[in-house]
């Protein structure tokens, strides 16, 4: 298959395509290992369960986890939940369950009824597919065993109100059961981003020294005029260009598991380049904000996609980016041209 031409919007379901990392992961146990976990006590079974018990262990990080051994592996989401599904639930229980539950949920209960093993209460949504959290914590009573409920719908992508529901339940006997496969982890390059952004607009805004670098981006004549040590500035903002760039590889080879010195990373600058300028900052420096420049990015991102949605060539890729800078500075001469016949008529009117 050419997946360069193929178009996958099934992430519902399954995610692709795979991270480098989980396909080196994989072919590194295939290879090297090959054992079956908890099976022997030679020592590929022993690393077979070491490498179990250190994603067990990751994972109950993640989760906030009493202790490691609340964690359970299990082939699917489905598998999952119909393990809690039929391993909590005896004769006679009462359940309480979205109308926006997945089918691994829903068909398990409902056959459990048909049963009449267990007693089932559906809770409606409303048009936006959200289910209101007081209407299912009304619905919870004394024999109420399990309460089912999505974080994300894999239909609409309505998200529902689980912590909520979780706080209306701390003091109820019934277990909460979340569904979270939509939802569960979130990519650590997003908390680095939010981070480098919130430090960026403090440095920028609220220091002498981000003060000073906008003063020498604007014009640097004028600002070692004023007394400002441009020369020392100068190499403040290439270090932390430096540090920046470097901070980003790290996360790049991270996210890839392996990359290649000489060609990983080629031609990125474009894209930051791009990101700024659709941002609102000025190539000839001393205007822009960090707000702009997150805008910006995810336009970019946008666009990324659109060129793989589109089945837009390769060869063309950097062109369009080429095509979107210029835009950029077209406009932002445009504009400041304009701004600059303003100031010379109102001056010419005083």
């Amino acid at each position: 298959m050419n997946t360069r031409s193929r178009i996958y919007l099934d992430h519902a379901a399954t995610s692709w395509p795979k991270s480098a990392a989980v396909i080196d992961a994989m072919h590194d146990y295939v290879q090297g290992c090959g054992a079956a976990a908890g099976r022997g006590a030679y020592h590929a079974a022993a690393e077979a369960e070491g490498m179990v018990a250190t994603v067990r262990r990751a994972v109950a990080a993640l989760v906030h986890a009493a202790d490691n051994g609340c964690i359970s592996f299990h082939s699917n989401g489905t598998t999952a939940l119909n393990a809690a599904i039929h391993g909590l639930l005896r004769a006679g229980d009462h359940v309480v369950a979205s109308a926006a539950e997945h089918n691994s949920v829903l068909r398990p209960l409902h056959d459990l009824r048909e049963q009449q093993k267990i007693q089932l209460t559906i809770v409606p949504v409303d048009r936006q597919g959200v289910v209101d959290a007081a209407n299912l914590l009304a619905a919870v009573t004394s024999a109420t065993k399990l309460v089912a409920l999505t974080h994300a719908s894999n239909v609409t992508g309505a998200i529902q109100p689980v912590e909520a529901v979780a706080e209306g339940m701390r003091h109820c006997s019934g277990k909460l059961l979340v569904d979270a496969a939509q939802t569960f982890g979130i990519p650590y390059p997003l908390f680095v981003f939010l981070a480098a952004a919130i430090l960026a607009a403090v440095f920028l805004n609220l220091t002498i020294w981000g003060r000073y670098m906008l003063a020498l981006g604007s014009n640097e004549e004028a600002a070692r005029y004023s007394g400002i040590r441009t020369e020392r500035v100068t190499i403040l903002a290439y270090v932390i260009c430096t540090i920046s760039a470097a901070t980003g590889g790290i996360l790049f080879a991270l996210d890839s598991g392996s990359i290649s010195p000489s060609s990983f990373g080629n031609f990125y600058e474009l894209y930051a380049i791009a990101a700024a300028v659709l941002g609102g900052c000025s190539l000839r420096g001393g205007e822009g904000s960090i707000f702009g420049v997150i805008a910006g990015t995810a336009v970019m991102m946008l666009l990324n996609n659109l060129i793989l949605l589109l089945k837009i060539p390769d060869r063309l890729e950097f062109t369009i980016i080429g095509l979107v800078i210029l835009l950029g500075v077209t406009l932002d001469e445009t504009v400041r041209r304009i701004a600059a016949r303003r100031r010379a008529m109102k001056s010419a009117q005083s």
